[in-house]
C-alpha cells in the first residue's frame, strides 16, 4: 500500500490505540503474576506436587508478558515511526509505496535507572517520552509574571534558577501562534537527539527552537527543521540567554561538559549537512532519496521509501 501524510496518522492512532490495550494486558499480567507466589505463602511444605504446579504458573504466567511486553514495544514504535514519518512527509507532499510494517523501529530491551549528582533518571519505557528526571528542588518564590520559581541543582554542585511552568507558558504562547506546529517540531528535533545519542539537553532544543520559531508565520516541518539544525551548527550551540526572561542574567547552555560539547557538534554537523542534502533532493525531484537522507538523520528510524 502507498503511505501518505493522512494514512500514516491514521496508522499511528490506530497503532497508539492498540499499545493502550497492550499496555492494559501487561498490567493485568504482572498481577496475575504475582497471585501464584501469593498463594503459595498459604500453601503448606507437604503440598509438593501444588507448589511445583504453582511455579510452573509463575514461570508461565511470566514468559507470557515478556511475549506481550515484546509486542507492545513494536506496536508503540511502529506508532512512534508513523508519527515522524506523518509530519515531515506532509512537507514532502509524498507517498511511501512500502508496507507499515516498515516503519518499525529498534528498541532498547532494558528498562534502566541511573543518577548523576542530585538528578534521578528513571527510564519507564522504551520512547525518550518515558524517561523521567526526578530533581529535588527549593521554592523560591514567584517571577514577575506569577509562576513559581526554584533553585535546582547544577552541574557544578551548585543550584540554578528554573521557572518551568514560566518556560511551558512561553512555549504553549508561541505554539498556540502558529496553530499548534512548534510542539511537533520539537519533537522532531528531541528524536533526533534520542535516537542519534546527542548529550545536548532537551530543555536547550526546546528553548532554542521556540525562540527561533516566535517570529514566523508559518511553519514547514522539514524547512524549518533543516533551518533549526543549520542555525543551532552556525552558531555552535552558543550560550545563549534566556528568552523567557531577556533581561536577567540566566543563559541556556546546550552541554554539560566540553567533551558531550564536541560529541554533539559532531553529531549536529552531520544531521545540519543530511538536512540539507534532503532539502536539495526534495528541490530535484528526488523524493526517494530526500527521505533517504531524513533516514540518516533518525538513526534509519524513518519509514523507508521503495519500488
Amino acid at each position: 500500500m502507498s503511505l501518505t501524510s493522512a494514512n500514516l496518522v491514521g496508522y499511528l492512532r490506530a497503532e497508539f490505540s492498540k499499545s493502550a490495550k497492550y499496555r492494559l494486558r501487561l498490567f493485568i499480567l504482572q498481577l496475575a503474576a504475582a497471585m501464584p507466589a501469593a498463594i503459595a505463602v498459604l500453601i503448606l511444605d507437604h503440598n509438593g506436587n501444588v507448589l511445583y504446579a504453582l511455579a510452573f504458573l509463575s514461570i508461565a504466567l511470566l514468559a507470557l508478558w515478556w511475549f506481550v511486553n515484546a509486542q507492545y514495544t513494536r506496536i508503540r514504535g511502529a506508532g512512534q515511526a508513523a508519527l515522524r514519518g506523518a509530519l515531515l512527509l506532509g512537507s514532502l507532499n509524498e507517498t511511501l509505496p512500502q508496507s507499515p510494517s516498515h516503519c518499525a523501529i529498534g528498541f532498547l530491551s532494558h528498562p534502566t535507572l541511573g543518577s548523576m549528582g542530585r538528578v534521578c533518571s528513571c527510564r519507564f519505557g522504551d520512547e525518550g517520552a518515558e524517561r523521567i528526571e526526578i530533581i529535588p528542588v527549593d521554592d523560591t518564590g514567584k517571577t514577575k509574571l506569577g509562576f513559581r520559581q526554584f533553585d535546582m541543582p547544577d552541574e557544578l554542585a551548585g543550584w540554578k534558577f528554573s521557572a518551568p511552568e514560566s518556560h511551558k507558558a512561553y512555549v504553549d504562547d508561541i505554539d498556540t501562534k502558529l496553530s499548534g506546529k512548534v510542539k511537533p517540531l520539537i519533537r522532531l528535533a528531541k528524536a533526533w537527539k534520542f535516537f542519534r545519542n546527542v548529550p545536548v539537553r532537551s530543555f536547550y532544543l526546546e528553548m532554542r527552537i521556540a525562540a527561533l520559531m516566535a517570529t514566523e508565520q508559518v511553519i514547514l516541518y522539514d524547512i524549518d527543521l533543516k533551518n533549526v539544525l543549520n542555525t543551532l551548527w552556525d552558531d555552535q550551540l552558543a550560550n545563549v540567554p534566556d528568552p523567557r526572561f531577556p533581561n536577567d542574567a540566566f543563559v541556556l547552555s546546550a552541554c554539560s561538559s566540553t567533551s558531550s560539547r564536541t560529541d554533539a557538534l559532531s553529531k549536529l554537523g552531520n544531521a545540519a549537512t543530511w538536512s540539507q542534502q534532503a532539502m536539495s533532493e526534495k528541490h530535484a525531484n528526488r523524493p526517494g532519496a530526500a527521505i533517504g537522507k531524513w533516514n540518516l538523520v533518525y538513526a534509519d528510524r524513518f519509514p523507508k521509501y521503495g519500488a
